[in-house]
């Protein structure tokens, strides 16, 4: 029987605590994976860069695979966020880690800083890679992504973007 594969979010602690599948992300200025309007990322002045804190997600299997989630690959459908001055980039790792900064101030650069988002396109698709298990849980590695802004963005709420995950379930 096929898996039931979820995409969450991770924040908070150590180990990270995964949040409920459907929430809507958004970046922000906390370490929070439903912040609403709270936490506003502020437009900075001259040549400095505000960050967001860093948002992290991995592949949750609801239900197990029969033998494995594997081939894990991400990618942004029409290959773009909004303008220049709102730049996401993207990375993975093999552990979580959290997300830091000042809250309602900046986040600090995560590490590693990235690629930019906007190169991972259907053709050429970011590989996050992942367990492999035939358990439920975490089944992929973490994706990890975090917007830069600068003095030129657009003020106000901008609009959402669809990202999207494949995998290979054997």
């Amino acid at each position: 029987m096929a898996a039931t594969v979820t995409i969450r979010e991770v924040t908070g602690g150590t180990t990270g605590t995964e949040a409920a599948s459907g929430i809507t992300s958004r970046f922000c200025l906390a370490d929070n994976a439903v912040p609403g309007t709270t936490y506003p990322i502020i437009k900075p002045t001259g040549t400095n860069v505000t960050y967001s804190y860093k948002k992290s997600f991995v592949l949750f299997a609801d239900t197990a695979p029969t033998t494995a989630i594997n081939n894990v690959k991400w990618y942004v459908p029409g290959g773009g966020f909004w303008d220049v001055a709102h730049q996401v980039y993207v990375s993975t790792a093999t552990a979580y880690s959290q997300s830091t900064g000042t809250q309602s101030v900046s986040g600090a650069l995560m590490t590693p800083s990235g690629d930019l988002a906007s190169g991972f396109v259907s053709a050429s698709m970011l590989t996050v890679g992942g367990s492999g298990s035939a358990a439920t849980g975490r089944c992929s590695n973490i994706l990890q992504l975090q917007l830069h802004i600068t003095s030129g963005a657009s003020p106000g709420t901008q609009a959402a973007k669809t990202l999207t995950w494949q995998y290979d379930e054997t």
